[in-house]
């Protein structure tokens, strides 16, 4: 006959999610500071692009 067992609760999965949440908070701050960064360095040359008259397309041949 075989007998398998299983734990009911992994306590070492649990510390290391634990470990690894701050890594997780930080990182997530870091991509929120860099991409706010991008968009403020794009919005002055958007706004310059949108104050341009569009581009008029030569159909005479």
């Amino acid at each position: 006959m075989i007998s398998l067992t299983q734990p009911l609760i992994h306590v070492d999965s649990g510390y290391g999610y634990a470990q690894g949440r701050p890594a997780v908070d930080s990182a997530q701050a870091s991509f929120a500071q860099a991409r706010h960064d991008l968009i403020v360095r794009l919005a002055p040359s958007s706004t310059s692009a949108a104050a341009k008259p569009p581009l008029q397309l030569n159909t005479n041949g």
